[in-house]
């Protein structure tokens, strides 16, 4: 079944609406604080499966970090994750993971074309993104074949570092500013169809501000940001805070305090009460 609802006839009444119930399952990230500001305080915490997530963060305040850190709390899950790069080469990756000490358990990919290039080019793309997930896509229906409980199934991530570095291939090896755009159309489509939950790494300029076309936030489900508290005034300032600023299966506005050590972003704890550090915005 498709999630985009792009098939509801006119005059459809709201109370005839089916939800899919793949739609009322949310999948913990086996890390706390990105589950705090996906949920806040409900029942049920983590991502919804099937959505598509912007991740941006200011400068050197370990957005990277936090992406490999993701992929492989979701591995452990049980879950099939790709992280595919085209920032940085698979043996930095690699290098980086051994310096948090991860298990690596993930699939990684350095694919930049979405689909093969359009048009006449003489150098040929053997492996395209689209390939990729879609055979995390076929393992993920063998293994959850025999299992009802949707709570259970194994769901599919891909997490991609970063969409200014991938291409929909739809000017051969050429890109423009609209590249972004439909490379993001692209990856949520394979999202909606095919029950893959997104989370894509965007850039954003020296001042922290989101660097792109403002459709591409529009297009998104959710916008989560890490960045580093500069205001004096601020208990958190000089301490990294990931908030998220667009969310709609939950809350907006909580921003949890982290710390970053050897084994990369953990929560900062009050010295005095042992709980996290979190801020929510009136």
């Amino acid at each position: 079944m498709n999630l985009s609802f792009d098939s509801v006839s006119h005059g459809t009444k709201l109370d005839s609406i089916k939800v899919d119930p793949r739609l009322r399952v949310r999948d913990t990230s086996g890390l706390s604080f990105v589950d705090e500001v996906l949920s806040g305080d409900a029942g049920k915490r983590g991502f919804v499966p099937s959505t598509g997530w912007l991740f941006t963060g200011t400068p050197g305040a370990g957005k990277t970090t936090m992406a490999l850190q993701l992929a492989d709390s979701l591995a452990k899950e049980g879950h099939f994750v790709l992280y595919n790069t085209g920032e940085e080469s698979l043996a930095q990756v690699k290098m980086c993971a051994e310096r948090l000490k991860l298990d690596g358990q993930f699939n990684v990919g350095s694919d930049i074309f979405v689909d093969q290039p359009e048009g006449k080019a003489g150098e040929k793309i053997t492996q395209t993104l689209r390939q990729h997930v879609m055979s995390l896509v076929a393992a993920a229906k063998k293994v959850n074949a025999r299992q009802k409980n949707i709570d259970k199934q194994r769901r599919v991530y891909m997490i991609i570092d970063s969409l200014q570095c991938m291409n929909d291939g739809k000017w051969g090896f050429k890109s423009n500013s609209k590249t972004p755009i439909r490379v993001l159309e692209e990856l949520i489509a394979v999202c909606k169809e095919h029950y893959v939950t997104l989370i894509v790494i965007g850039q954003v300029s020296k001042s922290g501000e989101f660097k792109g076309d403002n459709t591409l936030l529009h297009m998104v489900d959710g916008h989560m940001h890490l960045f580093v508290d500069q205001d004096p005034k601020s208990p958190t300032e000089g301490k990294r805070l990931l908030e998220c600023r667009k969310n709609r299966f939950g809350p907006t506005g909580i921003a949890v305090a982290l710390d970053i050590g050897r084994g990369g972003l953990c929560e900062l704890a009050d010295r005095h009460s042992g709980r996290r550090v979190r801020r929510v915005k009136s």
